[in-house]
């Protein structure tokens, strides 16, 4: 991603974008090595303002990783306002390293529509796509209510095909 800003051709909406790998989220009570690091974050800075975009990521390749990834080390820091804490939106990266997107695109969304009040998915919150980015059909959202911080936080979730096999 840094790369890509710095192409001649870059969209001029990168011009104040900054991209960090795995980088220390402030909050009470933890300082220095002791702070969480969140996977990725998109950081935008305009003149007085700062706008954050927290992402985690979790591999998806046994059958315990939806578990994982909706988990307390997953989607619970964001419900528990560990990340994102400020913020309305956050993100959630899933790796797939087997099977296919659509399937574990399923195995989400049953777990979210099944779990509903474990996960404080609000009653417009179900999982569907995002229509962010036509090129990116695999980005989905959902929302959830985060009663840490008293706001709901809307997550979008990408899930990327990691395997040497071409799968939907």
């Amino acid at each position: 991603m840094k790369e890509a800003k710095l192409q001649r051709n870059a969209p001029t909406w990168m011009i104040r974008m900054y991209v960090a790998d795995d980088p220390p989220v402030n909050a009470p009570g933890r300082l220095g090595k002791r702070r969480r690091r969140v996977d990725v974050e998109f950081e935008r800075s305009e003149r007085g303002a700062a706008f954050h975009f927290h992402c985690e990521a979790k591999r998806l390749y046994r059958n315990d990783s939806v578990l994982e990834y909706l988990g307390k080390e997953g989607l619970g820091m964001f419900l528990a306002g560990k990340y994102a804490n400020d913020e309305e939106i956050g993100g959630m990266l899933g790796y797939v390293q087997t099977e296919g997107v659509a399937d574990w695109l399923a195995r989400l969304t049953e777990a979210l529509a099944s779990g509903g009040a474990k996960y404080a998915v609000t009653s417009d919150g179900a999982l569907e796509v995002a229509g962010l980015i036509p090129e990116i059909p695999q980005i989905h959202r959902s929302r959830h209510e985060r009663s840490a911080v008293g706001q709901p936080i809307l997550i979008f979730h990408t899930l990327l095909m990691f395997t040497n096999r071409c799968a939907n």
